[in-house]
């Protein structure tokens, strides 16, 4: 995936219809850009949270992501141009349940690879879940589940 790009997410900006390959890359940069923006949700970013999102994104997207990367998609200009919320909202429409769902569990295991849930990455998560259309009772079992 080349993350000066994000084709797929401009493209759902535009309201254009996504083919099934298109879907599966867009699932890439949803996980990619969620998981890599929860090292920042917080002012204590641990390197026990990044390797936590290489994990968690190799077993999502199939993918292995270096240190560098991850730092860079957390500070994409993509996050200063269109609010977190408005992105992932737009996205997940066009995400099956199943995937957003699982973008949500491997935030869960990234906001606790610390052993601390401070409030803002709380709060960044129930973001993240309201935005990708998570019903709150199930968002708030995944969250406390892991």
């Amino acid at each position: 995936m080349n993350l000066s790009d994000f084709n797929i997410i401009k493209k759902i900006f535009g309201d254009n219809v996504v083919t099934p390959e298109e879907q599966a890359s867009l699932f890439n940069e949803v996980s990619l850009m969620t998981l890599a923006r929860a090292t920042s949700a917080d002012t204590h970013t641990e390197q026990v949270e990044v390797v936590e999102v290489q994990e968690e994104l190799r077993k999502l997207t199939g993918q292995t992501f270096t240190t560098a990367e991850i730092r860079v998609a957390a500070q994409s200009e993509l996050f200063e141009e269109t609010p977190l919320d408005k992105f992932l909202s737009k996205a997940g429409k066009k995400l099956e349940v199943l995937d957003r769902v699982r973008v949500v569990t491997a935030l869960a295991h990234i906001i606790h690879a610390d052993g601390e849930s401070r409030d803002s990455e709380k709060t960044y998560f129930d973001a993240v879940a309201k935005a990708l259309g998570i019903p709150v009772d199930i968002a708030a079992e995944i969250r406390a589940g892991l």
